[in-house]
This record gives structure tokens, sequence and C-alpha cells, in this order.
């Protein structure tokens, strides 16, 4: 994900406070929570004009998610660093 442009499969940051995976998007006029599916759009247009549903079971409006750079995605532990 570049800062750029929302694209499905993006992880950002929801509600700022967990990252979820962008499954589905939609542009809308602002305000309305309805509108055309799409591929991606511009950050700009975000805030105002788009939907989002998450991988966690959310949905959102584009003012609730935030861009999250990929270096600030966390990583789960390998396998070989959780004790049982």
């Amino acid at each position: 994900m570049t800062k750029g442009w929302l694209s499905v499969g993006d992880v950002v940051l929801w509600n700022g406070i967990a990252p979820a995976k962008v499954l589905e998007l939609t542009l809308t006029k602002a305000g309305e929570a309805y509108g055309a599916k799409v591929q991606r759009m511009p950050w700009e247009l975000v805030p105002t004009n788009a939907v989002v549903d998450l991988d966690n079971g959310k949905w959102a409006y584009g003012s609730q998610i935030e861009y999250l750079a990929q270096e600030e995605i966390p990583q789960p532990e390998a396998e070989d660093d959780i004790e049982m």
C-alpha cells in the first residue's frame, strides 16, 4: 500500500486500535453509506467517500480508518519463539 491509494487487500488501522485487512471497498457520495464497489481509490477521497468491509467482521466509514505503513503492521511471532 502506498499513501496515494487505498486498495482491496491493504491493511489499515481501524478505529485507531487494530490493524485490519480491507476485503471490500465502496466509493460513495459524501455522507452516504452506499455506492459503487471499487478495487482502489485515492486516499484523499477515503475520509469522506469510502465505506470498507474489514477482515475483523466489521465495516467502517473512511473516516474511521487510517493509513498503516507496511512496517507498522504487527507480525505474528515465529513458532520457534512460542513457549508451550
